[in-house]
């Protein structure tokens, strides 16, 4: 642990200097990773394992198997020749493990990537700690297919290198892309691609970026017209925040054209592949705040083949750290992200999100325990469930464990209209499940008996009380359930107009998302003046929606969609801010196409 803090005191220093430290520090996060980051699992989990010993481990990506199982890549502190050793573990369809194997000496050594080669072998890229340099080199090591090492390669100068992503190419060749220091300039790092036969022999290698800014790619595929496509992270100028950056390159690597994205603050793309429109998408994390304030979102970002902006999604609030860490394309043709969010004052959650072809959201999970989780790659299964990996500090046997979860692939949900009110109440339910469902099955009062199995249904509460409501839905092969506990309540007739809430509460609004309209709903114990306001993702106020004196009770207010001008205003995240006396709460809400 030594030898690691002297590597990054080492480049701290140098960051520092070039006043640049956040993008590194983000940088190093997604590297090393030694932190521990991050609500039950969801109920549409088909299955969930956890894997590690009594330390820290994690999983960095994962494939599936041309025998249905997955490889994953990590890290393990538990297992291996010290510090921390690059991990591969193979498992079967459901999750078991089926073999495992560690690389590495007694230095800080990580696998970011692997990959399963032609010949049912795999890949796997990273970096490797050079004893008698203090510092490390890309890594590139060629298993069997049970792990057990053919060959092994490093590549890089005196000091800190890294390989992030690799592929193979049709022919047998292997590409990876990562960083490298450049040894003018204070040293800076450089985006890097190297070219190698298939053992590991060095056919070109080119670096990309600028030498007075600090660039890294984190990315690469292959794309339809034999070139490459790689993302990552680049200042657009020298001694800036960096931007989000895509790089297309040809079949020899010369750079065909590059694009950045992304705000006032330190942008980064952690993941790209081109999309069946030959388009591009990608994951990676948006900082909302200027100049380093660190207030980073999940993004999700669609660009067509020249790497013209379409469209972008964004999730987590705006003043916390949240992160997109892998994306894909769905078998519906709709786009996937995955990665992290953290609930505010609390811990961070896997959080995992779905949209359709145009980028709508869809729906919208995020999970965990009482500690810290967080995915750092998710792929789409065969079947179209969703494997995800990471690690988990709320579950398994050590301070963390690699976390490895198959998610089906449909989404209960539901939303009713009103909530509470005196008996008979009348109230209409509605269906916002997400998937290819084909049959609905309500429990209006929590008694295990179905009561209703159509898609939207009105029902009557004849008796006063509080029901817990629970939807399942089913394509015919997976199954979801949503419960929503004390949701309805039925006052008794002639007692009390309305209920009086003990305290005051601002409800999620709903539908959420929503267009061309959406309810919010906020409760007050007793008479006071209220502010009901909208503000954009930038912080500015939209419309101010309630601004006076309300009684004690339950309120609600529809917004349009229009600004204080009556403008429609776009689509997009906004946030609903509610101050009653020393009361002040903000939700967020999404504004679809």
């Amino acid at each position: 642990m030594e030898e690691l803090k002297k590597i990054i005191i080492k480049h701290v220093n140098f960051i520092e200097y070039a006043k640049n430290k956040i993008l590194f520090l983000l940088i190093l996060i997604i590297i090393l990773d030694y932190s521990i980051l991050f609500s039950q699992i969801p109920c549409d989990t088909l299955w969930t394992k956890t894997i590690g010993g009594t330390s820290s481990e994690s999983g960095s990506s994962i494939q599936q198997t041309s025998d249905g199982g997955y490889i994953i890549s990590g890290s393990t502190y538990s297992y291996g020749a010290g510090n921390t050793d690059a991990w591969l573990i193979k498992t079967d369809d459901l999750g078991n493990v089926e073999w495992s194997q560690t690389y590495g000496d007694t230095g800080p050594d990580q696998a970011n990537c692997v990959k399963q080669t032609i010949d049912g072998g795999y890949i796997v890229t990273g970096s490797k700690y050079i004893l008698d340099q203090l510092d490390s080199d890309l890594w590139l090591i060629k298993t069997d297919e049970y792990g057990n090492i053919e060959w092994e390669q490093t590549y890089g100068g005196t000091d800190y290198d890294s390989g992030h992503s690799v592929i193979q190419d049709s022919d047998g060749d292997y590409l990876i892309a990562g960083r490298t220091i450049a040894e003018t300039f204070l040293d800076k790092t450089l985006g890097w691609v190297l070219k190698t036969d298939s053992q590991g022999n060095e056919i070109w290698n080119n670096t990309y970026g600028t030498y007075m800014t600090s660039d890294v790619f984190l990315s690469i595929s292959k794309t339809n017209d034999a070139g490459y496509i790689l993302a990552g992270a680049k200042p657009y100028y020298t001694y800036s925040p960096s931007d989000a950056w895509l790089v297309k390159i040809n079949e020899i690597g010369d750079q065909e054209w590059e694009e950045y994205f992304g705000d006032e603050g330190y942008d980064l793309f952690s993941s790209v592949i081109q999309t069946t429109d030959d388009g591009y998408i990608m994951s990676g994390s948006l900082d909302t705040a200027p100049f380093g304030d660190a207030n980073y979102q999940a993004w999700l970002v669609k660009t067509d083949f020249y790497g013209n902006f379409e469209w972008d999604q964004t999730y987590g609030d705006s003043d916390e750290y949240n992160a997109g860490r892998s994306s894909m394309q769905t078998l519906d043709e709709g786009y996937f992200l995955a990665g992290w969010v953290k609930n505010p004052g609390s811990q961070r959650d896997v959080f995992l999100m779905k949209t359709d072809y145009d980028g709508n959201i869809q729906a919208v999970v995020d999970f965990g325990g009482n500690n810290n989780d967080a995915a750092y790659a998710a792929i789409t299964s065969n079947d179209g469930s969703y494997i995800v990996t990471g690690y988990t500090n709320s579950y398994g046997a050590g301070s963390s464990d690699l976390w490895l979860l198959k998610i089906g692939s449909i989404f209960a949900d539901f939303t009713a209209n009103p909530t509470s009110g005196p008996g008979p109440l009348e109230v209409q339910f509605e269906d916002q499940s997400y998937g290819n469902i084909s049959n609905w099955q309500w429990d209006f009062n929590n008694d295990s008996i179905i009561d209703s199995y159509e898609q939207n249904p009105l029902y009557i509460y004849d008796e006063f009380g509080v029901y817990t409501v629970s939807l399942t839905v089913s394509d015919g092969t997976i199954e979801d359930i949503k419960i929503k506990e004390d949701y309805i309540t039925v006052i008794p007739t002639g007692v009390q107009n309305e209920l009086i809430p003990f305290e005051t509460e601002l409800l999620k609004n709903y539908p959420n998302p929503f267009n061309p309209e959406t309810k919010i709903v906020f409760n007050l114990p007793e008479e006071g003046n209220v502010k009901l306001e909208i503000y954009n993702i930038k912080g500015q106020k939209v419309k101010t929606l309630v601004n006076e004196t309300l009684s004690a009770g339950e309120h609600s207010v529809i917004w349009n969609v229009r600004d204080s001008n009556g403008k429609r205003v776009s689509s997009g995240i906004y946030f609903y801010k509610l101050k009653a006396g020393r009361f002040k709460k903000v939700r967020k809400m999404i504004l679809i196409k």
